[in-house]
């Protein structure tokens, strides 16, 4: 296992340096913005937490008031998808933007005076993260690494499909049917839309109707989401688990915390099937909590106790779809060649 970790750590840092890099993901409509980052203490300040690399919080200050340099229109955008271009197994993955050829030329000299600046990207408005430029960009470009979760919920809220078989853990592409292998609940196994998800709280989230957004509990609405959307929760590091009070869910809505009522949404796994949660998002996560216990010394207290409440989130949900805690340890062991510990 720490052969793997070091492995991950590797290609983690060869990412970093190769492509652009930002780690939070917000809501995502296609558009991508580019503004520069001014250190100026009276601009916005947004919260950078680097689950990949040392883990500490930091804050980059942007002024929202400046024109863009850069935006992508969604029309432009031919296709995002989960790019891989290794079976190393690491806990994240890119996202891979391609663009139209017309469009593509706009891109001519645009990093020429950015080479080895930060400036702050946005997605629909959304802060997505601060990177330091190092390459120019082309029809194709990749950012990350990120979250398996973050990258899809980009993919998805752009109105794109994520290319999961594509995606390499375990050293395989391709997912397999493990519905025969092992003995799951009847209601898991072949239900083709979506499960019956046991749990009351969740990293992301999945509108299942038109949803509207409030500045509070019972407050004022600012704004419809459309259904079909996935929604990233609110992590309170003081009560160190996602936050929720009574029937409304806290989350992050264009860099700001906003709040939301549970009826109108259903958590993310329960729009994946057994074969591709198991095989992808709870191995990709499982490799994410594994790689900050194995280096806990280089992650932040903070993102340590998020990493471990996502955690009970995948297991509580891969537990309830299994026939039994012993069908559950089995794949478990089969899946990471040890026994499961809590």
């Amino acid at each position: 296992m720490r052969e793997k970790i070091f492995k991950r750590s590797i290609l983690s840092s060869l990412l970093t340096i190769v492509l652009i890099l930002f780690f939070e993901i917000g809501l995502t409509n296609g558009e991508i913005t580019y503004r520069s980052v001014e250190p100026d203490n009276n601009a916005k300040a947004f919260e950078i937490n680097d689950f990949l690399e040392f883990g500490h919080k930091s804050f980059i200050f942007v002024d929202m008031e400046k024109k863009p340099l850069l935006i992508i229109p969604d029309d432009q955008i031919t296709n995002m998808s989960l790019s891989y271009k290794t079976c190393v197994d690491i806990s994240g993955v890119a996202v891979r933007i391609d663009i139209n050829d017309v469009f593509s030329k706009k891109f001519d000299g645009f990093t020429a005076n950015l080479f080895e600046k930060k400036i702050a990207i946005f997605i629909n408005g959304d802060f997505i993260g601060a990177p330091t430029i190092r390459e120019p960009l082309e029809e194709s470009f990749a950012f990350g690494p990120v979250s398996y979760e973050k990258a899809a919920a980009i993919i998805i809220n752009s109105g794109f499909t994520p290319n999961y078989e594509e995606t390499c853990v375990g050293g395989k592409t391709k997912i397999i049917d493990i519905t025969k292998k092992y003995k799951f609940k009847e209601n898991y196994a072949h239900k083709q839309n979506n499960y019956p998800s046991i749990l009351n709280n969740s990293e992301f989230w999945y509108l299942k109707e038109e949803t509207p957004i409030y500045d509070g509990p019972g407050g004022n609405i600012i704004m419809r989401m459309p259904a079909k959307k996935i929604v990233e929760q609110y992590y309170n590091p003081e009560s160190k688990e996602f936050e929720k009070k009574g029937d409304w869910l806290k989350i992050i809505y264009q860099g700001e915390a906003r709040w939301i009522k549970a009826v109108n949404i259903i958590p993310f796994f329960s729009i994946l099937n057994t074969n591709l949660f198991l095989q992808k998002f709870f191995v990709y996560n499982e490799y994410r909590y594994e790689g900050s216990i194995e280096d806990k010394h280089m992650y932040s207290n903070y993102l340590i106790q998020r990493v471990r409440s996502i955690r009970k989130l995948y297991i509580e949900e891969a537990r309830s779809r299994f026939k039994d805690e012993n069908e559950f340890k089995r794949w478990y062991f089969d899946t990471f060649q040890k026994s499961y510990e809590d």
